[in-house]
């Protein structure tokens, strides 16, 4: 039987305020999304969803099928990770 708690008993819930540098990307055709961080927690720890993404898909190589969500979403996580590499 699924326990619906488990990932916030196993990984201390959703508190993360003291992290950073973190892009939660789900992809909401995924069946685990639900379970997935769905909201930004701060300009460092932010969460990208894409209604026509499945498991991973932003992840992999670029297709020319890519639904244009899929893509902003790339070009999102880029433009994120820029700018803490920027970061002193």
């Amino acid at each position: 039987k699924p326990d619906i708690n488990w990932i916030e008993t196993q990984y201390w819930g959703k508190n993360l305020s003291a992290a950073s540098n973190i892009i939660f990307s789900n992809g909401l055709l995924d069946p685990w999304s639900s379970g997935g961080v769905l909201k930004s927690q701060s300009d460092s720890v932010v969460a990208i969803l894409i209604p026509n993404g499945a498991h991973h898909l932003d992840l992999r190589g670029s297709n020319k099928a890519d639904p244009a969500d899929v893509v902003s979403a790339r070009n999102q996580e880029k433009k994120y990770i820029a700018t803490w590499l920027k970061s002193p």
